[in-house]
């Protein structure tokens, strides 16, 4: 693809900006009229019935990073014992690191310096 000209950029900027404007008053318009707050019901209502299953899915490919991040969460928050945490539960404190949650600044370990400065 060809790059875009400085013109195009800013036109494109400008039409986004000005459909999100419209976007929104127009949200802000519709959205105590009863008609369409049942009409909005309705499509969720239908989405999460449709969808129950794609939920339930995740839920359970992800059940032991929640329990994880829950965990360490209360260990950070009410015993400041980020350490305490890594020895009791070890197998947790490594998933949350393979995952990302946790990085090395959360991990409390000091970095290796390089023995040439």
């Amino acid at each position: 693809m060809g790059s875009y000209a400085e013109l195009d950029v800013d036109k494109i900027i400008q039409n986004y900006l000005k459909k999100r404007e419209y976007d929104n008053s127009r949200y802000h318009s519709k959205k105590n009229d009863p008609e369409y707050v049942k009409a909005n019901r309705e499509r969720a209502s239908r989405w999460y019935a449709d969808n129950r299953e794609k939920k339930q899915q995740y839920y359970d490919n992800h059940k032991e990073i929640v329990k994880a991040k829950s965990q360490y969460k209360y260990w950070k928050d009410t015993k400041k014992d980020v350490e305490g945490f890594k020895e009791k539960y070890p197998e947790r404190y490594f998933l949350l690191q393979n995952e990302g949650i946790i990085s090395s600044a959360d991990a409390h370990e000091d970095p290796e310096i390089p023995e040439e400065l």
